[in-house]
């Protein structure tokens, strides 16, 4: 099937090939996963706003771009508490007039309204600090389903985990962070350019009795999609039984057969739920051993980046689920990119150009730039701008507790916004901060 896809492209480009041949080109299989996922939007500046600043969505059959619906619900959440003005300006040249999206202040201009006079022009402009126009309500449309869930009568339970990675000038230590210290150098791989392990593909999972005892342990595939000033690393049981299926080699007869994994206890239910995402190529080399997942205890030691408790003994750190005998459970995690503080802008590729994922990045670099950035640019027109530095790994500094952090620096001349950045222009992270000559930039804190 692959030959005749590889084919099929090459007829699509007008090369012609020996098909005979086709098993001597050396070739990449690429997947792009479809998955169906439950999961929570913050918005980006959440200090003034915080009972108003998420918003759920559960989505349905329906198949979405994960990217572009990304972007749609991070710009949904911005509309939520805006705070808005509203000035008349008169000009006598139609040219003079600002356009929708510049930056006055604070502020964007979301709205122009004209009126034309003999020997004027009446200009209403409504500004608005998120460039969306105020909205104090967001529906989307959702069904009831009336009829049974299933001939098996199970159901998907969605289990939807959140923290947050809050970026400033100020060090907040979390000790119940679930980033560890592989966890926090991955995600300071995606601002410089260094070896680092394959991004993380596997999630362990530990279910526990209500006496807190460990059940079972098994690893799942996992997929990992970025979305808006999100990431979301997303894992399923098979069914409300098992785990999935593992290879059971017979030495006499040499056949294989296929064997269920239950998580459950004989009830099928579990109590508490501890999770680790890991890479596989951290310590251990899956290669020879992926016949016996999911079931996986003997490799509870794989590194994790992120974990919910670092003792399988104790499960203080574990989540309360509660999973009864119908449920299949899915586990969302999820990191919300978010800042307190209003100068700063959370550019789109930080997520998407994340180690996380698996992409390739570039090393960043630190601009002044004469202007300021519009929080809605993902690209910076370099044109005219001074270089401060690039980013390496003596610039970025991991710290004893939760965070990691840019070393401040000087910025050699005055400019109007600091911008992190590739050096094609997308942009990382913004600072919209005047700045004069040789004045010091503090450092930039990532809050775990």
């Amino acid at each position: 099937l692959t030959g005749c896809a590889i084919a099929n492209i090459l007829d699509v480009e007008g090369i012609s090939i020996n098909v005979e041949k086709l098993n001597t080109l050396q070739y990449q299989v690429e997947y792009i996963p479809i998955t169906s996922t439950r999961m929570k939007q913050r918005k980006v500046n959440y200090d003034e706003y915080e009972e108003k600043s998420t918003l759920f969505y559960n989505q349905s059959a329906n198949m979405v771009d994960s990217v572009a619906y990304g972007e749609n619900l991070k710009g949904n959440v911005l509309r939520l508490s805006n705070n808005e003005l509203q000035k008349t300006l008169r000009f006598k040249e139609l040219v003079r007039i600002p356009n929708i999206g510049e930056v006055i202040g604070n502020y964007y201009i979301a709205q122009i309204n004209l009126q034309f006079y003999a020997e004027y022009i009446n200009c209403t402009i409504q500004l608005s600090k998120d460039f969306n126009r105020l909205s104090k309500y967001i529906g989307i449309s959702s069904f009831n389903r009336m009829y049974e869930v299933s001939e098996r009568q199970t159901v998907e339970r969605e289990i939807n985990y959140s923290t947050n990675i809050s970026i400033g000038f100020i060090e907040q230590n979390n000790p119940f962070s679930i980033v560890t210290n592989a966890g926090k150098n991955k995600l300071i791989d995606g601002f410089i350019q260094r070896e680092s392990q394959p991004a993380p593909t596997l999630m362990l999972l530990t279910t526990y009795k209500k006496d807190k005892t460990p059940i079972k342990t098994v690893a799942l595939p996992m997929n990992v999609l970025a979305m808006g000033n999100s990431l979301i690393f997303s894992s399923k049981f098979k069914d409300n039984y098992s785990a999935g299926n593992k290879i059971i080699k017979k030495v006499i007869d040499l056949k294989n057969s296929l064997n269920y994994i239950p998580y459950n206890n004989e009830l099928g239910e579990f109590e508490y739920l501890s999770f680790k995402i890991c890479s596989p190529a951290n310590g251990n080399n899956l290669d020879n051993l992926a016949d016996t997942l999911p079931e996986i205890e003997y490799l509870t030691t794989l590194p994790p980046l992120f974990s919910s408790n670092y003792s399988t003994v104790d499960v203080d750190g574990a989540l309360i689920v509660k999973k009864g005998n119908r449920e299949i459970p899915k586990i969302n995690i999820q990191f919300h990119f978010i800042t307190n503080e209003e100068k700063f802008i959370i550019g789109y590729y930080l997520t998407h150009f994340s180690k996380l994922l698996n992409v390739t990045n570039y090393p960043a670099y630190i601009y002044a730039l004469p202007n300021k950035i519009n929080k809605f640019d993902k690209l910076i027109n370099l044109a005219g701008v001074t270089l401060i530095k690039e980013l390496t790994v003596n610039d970025i500094v991991s710290t004893n507790g939760s965070s990691f952090y840019i070393k401040g620096f000087k910025v050699p001349t005055d400019c109007q916004s600091i911008a992190v950045c590739s050096d094609s222009g997308r942009l990382l992270l913004g600072i919209n901060n005047s700045f004069s000559a040789n004045e010091e930039c503090n450092n930039i804190f990532f809050n775990c």
